[in-house]
C-alpha cells in the first residue's frame, strides 16, 4: 500500500491540470426521474461491487426543532411494515397505543405539575414498549444487507445533509432498490421514545460529558449569533425531548421528498439497467413540495468575540474567522492556506509551534469551511498547548504567524507544494468506489450537481500567491475573529 501510494503521488504530481480533472462529470450518467429524484451513475469495473449513496438535502440547519435530522436518521434504521414485522396487523395496533401514551407523557412533562400522572404514564409507556417488541425482529435491515455481502452500511447526518450508504456485490442492485424504496415508502418509527432517549444520552456522552464537545458547542454558539450553524446537529436537549412522533412524521414527509433526494451509484454498474430498476422501485414515490424555514443571514461581525470554559480538563484553543462559502473564489485560497498552515511537519504552524526547540503546542490543525458549506462559514484553527497555563502564549504565536502570512504572503514554491498535496489527497479519495461515491453524493446533495467536484482541482490550480495574501489580509482580522478556550480550573 505504501508503494502504491508513493507511485500514485509521483504520477499525479507529473500530470498536467487538464488531465488531473479526469472528466468525472463527463463520464457520469445523469437522469432526473419524473418525481424529482436525481440519479448519478459512474461506471468503473475495478471490482465487482457497487457503492450506493442516497442523499437528502436536510441537516442540522433545517426545521424548527434542533436535532430532528439526526433523530430521523436513527429512525430510518428501525425497519418497515415489510422489514422486521412478525405480525403487522397486531403490531400496528400496539404502535398506536405506544404513540398515544408517549404523546400524553410529553404533554404532562411539559406541564410539569402532576408528578403522579407522569410516573404512571412512564410506567405504561415502558410496558407497551416491551410488549411491542414481541411483534418485530430488531436490526432486520442490517441483517438483510450483511447476509447479502454488504460493507460500509451506515448513515451520516451533518449540518447540511443526511446520507445513507452501503456497498454491495453488483448483482444485488435490485435488492438495494427494493430495500431503500421500502424505507422511504413505509418507514415505521419503531422504539420511537426509547430511541429518542438514546439520542439524548448520545448528547450527554458525546457533548455534555466531553470537553472537546462542550468547547465546539460553545465555539459555534459564540461565532454565530443568528444563523442556525450555531446549533448542534445532535440538537439541544430541550428540543430533543420535544421531538414528537407527529413532528417527525411531518419532518420526514417534507425533507425526504423526491425533489430533495439524490442517488449516486459508483462501481461495476450497467447504467441503463440501474436506471430502469431505480425508476421501477423509487420512481413512483409522489413528489412533494419541500417547505424550508427562512434562514437568517448571519450579521457582519464587527468585533472580536471571546468565551472560556473553566474545566478540569486539558486546555484547548479554538480560533475562527467568518468567510464566504462556495462557489466564492476565495474558498480555494483558504484551501491553500489550510494546507500551508498545518499539513505536515513542515507546515508553518507545525514548525512555529511544535517543531521547535521549546514547543508551545501538542497539536495544531487548520480547517476550512466549518461547520458546513451551504451557507457562509468559518476558517478555523484548533490547538492544544504543550503545558497548562500556556494558552496566552499559544494564542500570541498563532496570531503572529497569521500576521506574517498577511504581511509577507507566501513563496511560489510553498504554493506549489500545497497544490501538490491537495491534488494527492484529492486523488487518493477517488481510489475506492466508496470514496468517489461519497464525494459525488456530497457535491450532488449540497450543490445540486457533480460538476463542482470535477472543477475543484482546476480552481485550486488558479490560486496565486497574491490571492492567499489578499484573503489573509481581508479575513484574518481581529474584528472578524472568534476565540474560545478551555482553561483548567484552579
Amino acid at each position: 500500500m505504501k508503494l502504491r501510494s508513493f507511485l500514485l503521488a509521483v504520477v499525479l504530481l507529473c500530470l498536467p491540470v487538464s488531465v488531473q480533472a479526469l472528466g468525472i462529470d463527463a463520464k457520469m450518467v445523469k437522469q432526473t426521474l419524473p418525481n424529482g429524484i436525481k440519479v448519478f451513475i459512474y461506471h468503473r469495473d475495478t471490482s465487482p461491487t457497487i457503492s450506493f449513496y442516497i442523499g437528502h438535502k436536510v441537516g442540522g440547519v433545517d426545521g424548527e426543532l434542533t436535532g430532528a435530522a439526526h433523530f430521523l436518521e436513527h429512525l430510518l434504521f428501525k425497519g418497515t411494515a415489510n422489514v422486521g414485522s412478525l405480525d403487522f396487523r397486531q403490531e400496528e395496533k400496539i404502535l398506536q397505543r405506544v404513540i398515544a401514551t408517549g404523546d400524553a407523557l410529553d404533554e404532562e412533562r411539559a406541564k410539569g405539575t402532576d408528578t403522579k400522572q407522569i410516573a404512571q404514564l412512564e410506567k405504561r409507556l415502558t410496558e407497551l414498549t416491551e410488549a411491542h417488541r414481541q411483534f418485530y425482529r430488531a436490526s432486520e435491515l442490517a441483517r438483510i444487507y450483511i447476509e447479502n455481502g454488504a460493507t460500509d452500511f451506515n448513515a451520516s447526518t451533518g449540518v447540511d445533509f443526511t446520507f445513507y450508504m452501503v456497498s454491495l456485490p453488483k448483482d444485488k442492485l435490485e435488492l438495494w432498490a427494493r430495500v431503500e424504496a421500502d424505507r422511504r415508502k413505509n418507514p415505521l418509527f419503531r422504539d420511537f421514545y426509547a430511541e429518542r432517549s438514546v439520542v439524548a444520552q448520545e448528547r450527554v456522552q458525546r457533548t455534555e460529558s466531553v470537553p472537546d464537545g462542550m468547547l465546539m458547542e460553545l465555539f459555534l454558539a459564540t461565532a454565530f449569533t443568528a444563523h442556525p450553524y450555531r446549533n448542534p446537529t445532535v440538537g439541544w436537549m430541550d428540543d430533543i425531548n420535544a421531538l414528537s412522533h407527529t413532528y417527525m412524521r411531518q419532518y420526514f414527509e417534507n425533507f425526504y421528498a423526491p425533489q430533495n433526494t439524490v442517488i449516486v451509484l459508483v462501481g461495476d454498474v450497467n447504467a441503463p439497467e440501474a436506471l430502469a430498476v431505480i425508476t421501477r422501485y423509487l420512481g413512483d414515490i409522489p413528489p412533494r413540495k419541500v417547505v424550508r424555514k427562512n434562514i437568517v443571514v448571519e450579521p457582519l461581525q464587527r468585533g472580536e468575540k471571546r468565551a472560556e470554559l473553566a474545566l478540569d480538563a486539558n486546555e484547548k484553543l479554538y480560533i475562527g474567522f467568518h468567510k464566504p462559502t462556495y462557489p466564492h473564489k476565495d474558498n480555494y485560497a483558504f484551501e491553500i492556506m489550510e494546507n500551508i498552515l498545518t499539513s505536515g511537519r513542515s507546515s508553518r504552524l507545525h514548525r512555529s509551534l511544535i517543531e521547535r526547540t521549546n514547543p508551545l503546542a501538542q497539536s495544531v490543525e487548520a480547517a476550512n469551511g466549518l461547520p458546513g458549506v451551504r451557507y457562509n462559514n468559518l476558517f478555523c484553527i484548533f490547538a492544544t498547548p504543550l503545558a497548562a497555563g500556556k494558552l496566552e502564549n499559544l494564542e500570541v504565536a498563532i496570531t503572529d504567524e497569521l500576521a506574517q502570512l498577511a504581511q509577507n504572503g507566501i513563496e511560489e514554491a510553498e504554493l506549489q507544494k500545497a497544490k501538490n498535496s491537495i491534488r494527492f489527497n484529492f486523488f487518493s479519495r477517488l481510489e475506492t468506489n466508496n470514496g468517489l461515491a461519497s464525494l459525488l453524493a456530497y457535491s450532488a446533495t449540497v450543490f445540486g450537481d457533480t460538476a463542482s467536484l470535477d472543477h475543484y482541482l482546476e480552481e485550486i490550480e488558479q490560486v496565486r500567491t497574491e490571492d492567499v495574501q489578499r484573503v489573509a489580509r481581508e479575513y484574518l482580522t481581529k474584528e472578524n475573529r472568534t476565540v474560545v478556550m478551555i482553561k483548567r480550573e484552579k
